[in-house]
């Protein structure tokens, strides 16, 4: 963190909006949930038997992997159809990300789309039932669609981006920093 710390002393750093030298600084980290939350979003999908997600920020595919395979289990427990529509602005990071899900053996489960999530999440073709907003920047507070219920937006960002749902005492618990 101390690119951050340093880019906050010298008074550079706009927490709404990453300029061009932070969003390169950014372009080849890991930005991951920690094993806990992750293992938290999967048991919450499946309880919401959740079979359409979407991921604003996969990055390498971490999460991804937790949230297809809740899909797949619920696929194979009550049937139909599922995907994760996972986003990533990062080229490098897609292409690693979509190798960890054939490794994984869930790319069946996972649709990943490269660039700005406000064009790549503009259809995301019916309802939703989880969305895990897994990015730093509050961006995706208009662009990524609701789910089909107001319980199921965990963030994983800073804290300009709010959670509101009945389960937000319990989210920020479980997700806080």
């Amino acid at each position: 963190m101390s690119y951050f710390s340093a880019r906050f002393a010298e008074g550079s750093l706009d927490p709404n909006k990453f300029d061009d030298r932070t969003n390169q600084f950014l372009s080849d980290k890991l930005v991951a949930l920690d094993r806990d939350k992750a293992e938290f979003c999967y048991q919450i999908c499946r309880a919401l038997r959740a079979r359409r997600i979407v991921e604003a920020g996969t990055s390498y595919g971490v999460s991804t992997l937790f949230l297809a395979a809740a899909v797949r289990e619920n696929v194979r427990s009550y049937g139909g159809d599922g995907i994760v529509i996972g986003t990533e602005y990062e080229p490098e990071k897609a292409k690693a990300a979509r190798a960890n899900f054939t490794e994984a053996g869930l790319s069946e489960f996972i649709e990943l789309r490269e660039g700005d999530l406000r064009e790549t999440l503009r259809d995301v073709g019916g309802p939703i039932d989880f969305v895990l907003v897994d990015i730093w920047t509050p961006l995706p507070r208009d662009c990524v669609p609701a789910p089909s219920s107001s319980v199921t937006t965990p963030r994983n960002s800073a804290p300009t981006t709010p959670t509101i749902s009945p389960l937000s005492p319990i989210l920020k618990i479980a997700f806080a920093p």
